[in-house]
């Protein structure tokens, strides 16, 4: 089966909170996959297809980035989205998150520059984030 998307997603688990209407209804969940184009959210099961709804992504406290988007299909283990209706610019610090200016030189600059964005804040969780920046160090540095 070809796929029919437009962007290339990455593999990345943001923390993010999906809302339908008013703030009532709010479902926080974790994003599967991301791209400029749209999303997989892990949890989202419970949405219809074409429901539009607002999208805030980006780490519990702190900024969030604020995005537009509908429903494109659900599974059984979540939702994919497709960003819809919004500015260039906010499509430009996506784009920034996405592929964040790093030189793939410093492990260290490269898990400060990711780190604000990932979950986990316990030993675990730091030591899968620095064996995922050395991953893509890997292929960024070449």
């Amino acid at each position: 089966m070809q796929d029919a998307r437009n962007h290339q997603r990455i593999v990345c688990r943001l923390p993010v909170d999906l809302v339908c209407g008013d703030d009532m209804n709010r479902l926080t969940c974790y994003t599967q996959d991301i791209g400029v184009g749209g999303m997989f959210a892990n949890g989202a099961q419970c949405m219809r297809p074409a429901d539009r709804m607002r999208i805030e992504l980006g780490p519990s406290h702190g900024e969030k980035l604020h995005l537009s988007g509908k429903i494109a299909r659900v599974t059984s283990t979540g939702a994919a989205l497709q960003f819809v209706g919004n500015s260039p610019a906010t499509i430009e610090v996506l784009q920034a998150l996405l592929s964040p200016a790093w030189d793939g030189g410093s492990l260290l600059d490269g898990v400060v520059r990711i780190a604000p964005w990932y979950h986990d804040s316990n030993l675990v969780g730091w030591m899968r984030l620095t064996s995922i920046v050395s991953d893509w160090q890997k292929p960024t540095s070449r």
